[in-house]
């Protein structure tokens, strides 16, 4: 049977408290990170105190270390404390920035027996995402959201818009492979409702878990996640009548009855916070070579 992947809860390597209260919460796995939820001066001592913690009884969790990177001075003794002592009780060793696959073969040179899992956070990384998801060491596969926001230089929206090419990319390379691939962490943690509501939207997209950074008492994705679509669940969602529209719902603005109030067979432009307006030619309705709305109307 394979392990579920719903919810996965991220909890710093260096608090003992969290670690412990994280054998209460209703999540399907647990990260220990010995990465960026550790400070500098704490990362050595983190190693031990983890290794205490691992001996406890976490249920049927799954229980991921992730290390720090190569390119650090603690990376590649995260891994030999990985091999000597953390694997007696962890899962699978998480490795951050993967971008090629040979980020993996160094790792695996040291661990020599456990599963490997790729933080997906790099440009380079959502290029190779095939040659990564195909690593025979390779198990999972985690989407850094927020790293990959700040490598892109994009902006952070509710819809991740920018970020939807490396998604879909290595989405497709780990169901091509038959990998587990877990979704980016959900930032808000203060908001019940959004917790609620961003689940089912990764299951829309098929990825495997929605991801939280803070153990706290608050809704667990475990609950609102969906199963994943089988050919039943389908044709059974297929046969329910489809809700008629809320008469105050207000259209999406491609949609046939916004395009049927306008005048123009193009779309209207999207709104945005900030508009600016471009001066119209007295000639016709170009300047300098850049397309002009009609008059009047705004460009986002």
């Amino acid at each position: 049977m394979t392990r579920p992947y719903r919810s996965v809860l991220y909890i710093p390597a260096a608090n003992q408290r969290a670690m412990e209260k994280a054998q209460t919460l209703a999540a399907d796995a647990i990260i220990f990170d010995l990465e960026d939820a550790v400070a500098p001066a704490e990362k050595p001592a983190s190693r031990a105190l983890l290794a205490e913690a691992l001996a406890g009884d976490y249920g049927k969790r799954a229980k991921i270390v992730r290390i720090n990177g190569f390119d650090t001075e603690w990376g590649e003794d995260d891994a030999r404390a990985y091999a000597a002592s953390l694997s007696k009780h962890a899962d699978a060793v998480l490795i951050p920035k993967v971008s090629r696959p040979e980020d993996l073969d160094r790792v695996a040179a040291l661990i020599p027996d456990a599963p490997l899992w790729a933080m997906m956070e790099t440009a380079q990384g959502m290029l190779n995402a095939g040659a990564i998801a195909a690593h025979p060491r390779l198990q999972g596969m985690v989407m850094g959201t927020n790293d990959l926001a700040k490598e892109l230089g994009a902006r952070f929206r509710a819809d991740r818009l920018p970020m939807q090419a490396g998604l879909g990319l290595c989405l497709l390379a780990a169901k091509a492979h038959g990998k587990t691939i877990i979704d980016g962490v959900f930032n808000a943690f203060k908001d019940d409702e959004g917790l609620r509501f961003d689940p089912p939207r990764a299951a829309i997209w098929a990825l495997t878990a929605r991801r939280s950074s803070i153990p706290r008492n608050s809704p667990s994705p475990t609950k609102s996640s969906r199963p994943p679509m089988t050919r039943s669940r389908f044709r059974a969602a297929r046969s329910k009548p489809m809700k008629p529209p809320s008469p105050r719902a207000r259209p999406w603005p491609w949609s046939t009855a916004a395009l049927s109030r306008t005048s123009t067979s193009r779309p209207p432009a999207l709104p945005c916070r900030a508009h600016r307006r471009l001066p119209i030619s007295p000639s016709g309705d170009k300047l300098e070579g850049i397309n002009i709305q009609p008059k009047g109307q705004a460009i986002c």
